[in-house]
């Protein structure tokens, strides 16, 4: 499986379309940017944080370039919700299509699914029970092996499921 890290200290504050140009590839609706800003409570000081510039909704996608679209592949990362995020849960995966297979919430759920640019395309299974809170970051790990695609969420400071226990589907994709 593909193994890469970042904590974002290694970038200046700023854009990631300009810090982190290199590494990332950024896809994003025009009322939303991807920043590199600082943040004493994470790993390295510094995350990577989506802000709308003007109301509106939109799925964006920032993909660490370094990653394969095919194959095996398990992304893992700390992540906070805002009160921007009203359904949204990254880190996601890129299928070989473009698309994305994310996690997306409710107040009281969580559940694994496809994305396309702006919407769902497919869900890979059923709503699980999960309560979130912003402000508080969570660990997010998803991954593909062969055609099985599952996620994990837990608190941050909590021990990691032992189940996948934000979801498990197929995907051909």
């Amino acid at each position: 499986m593909a193994t890469a890290f970042r904590d974002f200290s290694e970038y200046s504050v700023g854009a990631l379309a300009t810090v982190g140009a290199a590494d990332w590839a950024v896809d994003l609706t025009g009322n939303w940017e991807a920043n590199i800003v600082a943040d004493g409570t994470a790993e390295g000081g510094q995350v990577l944080q989506f802000d709308a510039t003007t109301s509106g909704s939109g799925n964006n996608f920032v993909r660490f370039t370094a990653l394969d679209t095919a194959g095996d592949v398990e992304v893992v990362a700390k992540y906070r919700f805002s009160a921007q995020d009203n359904n949204k849960v990254t880190p996601c995966l890129q299928a070989a299509d473009g698309q994305a297979y994310a996690l997306y919430r409710t107040a009281t759920t969580v559940r694994l699914g496809r994305f396309t640019t702006n919407t769902i395309s497919t869900n890979l299974d059923t709503a699980v029970t999960f309560n979130s809170s912003e402000n508080i970051y969570y660990w997010v790990r998803i991954q593909r092996v062969g055609t099985t695609i599952r996620a994990r969420i837990w608190a941050d400071g909590d021990t990691e499921p032992a189940t996948w226990n934000a979801g498990e589907g197929t995907d051909s994709t």
